[in-house]
């Protein structure tokens, strides 16, 4: 909520408190994904990088395909935006190889906004 309501420090806040949960509540892993896009928004790419990756090994030990999925969309996000085609397409593929383990709706919703924003990233 406050990151609709335009209040991303404290969102973030919120976000890194409840990230220390991620390894006993896998639920909570969304959070680091939440986070992950906030400092991906104030252009703290290396930071969002950490977070995304971190999301992954946490959901890793519960299966919480959504939360990898994510992670996997947006690490090929940045790796394209960063010039480095190569690893987007690589860590695009590995989001697609989860979409099928993960909620089928939102997954593929999810999938095709990650193709449509690398195809813009790689004609700009």
């Amino acid at each position: 909520v406050n990151i609709e309501l335009g209040k991303l420090n404290r969102a973030a806040a919120y976000c890194r408190q409840a990230s220390g949960m991620a390894r006993v509540m896998p639920h909570v892993t969304r959070a680091l994904n939440f986070l992950a896009f906030l400092l991906y928004e104030w252009n703290d790419l290396e930071a969002s990088v950490f977070n995304n990756r971190q999301a992954i090994e946490s959901a890793r030990l519960s299966r919480y395909m959504e939360a990898i999925t994510w992670s996997y969309y947006e690490l090929a996000h940045i790796s394209m935006i960063q010039g480095d085609e190569g690893r987007a397409l690589e860590l695009l593929e590995k989001a697609d190889q989860s979409v099928p383990d993960a909620d089928p709706l939102w997954a593929r919703t999810c999938q095709v906004n990650a193709h449509i924003r690398l195809e813009i990233c790689d004609s700009s």
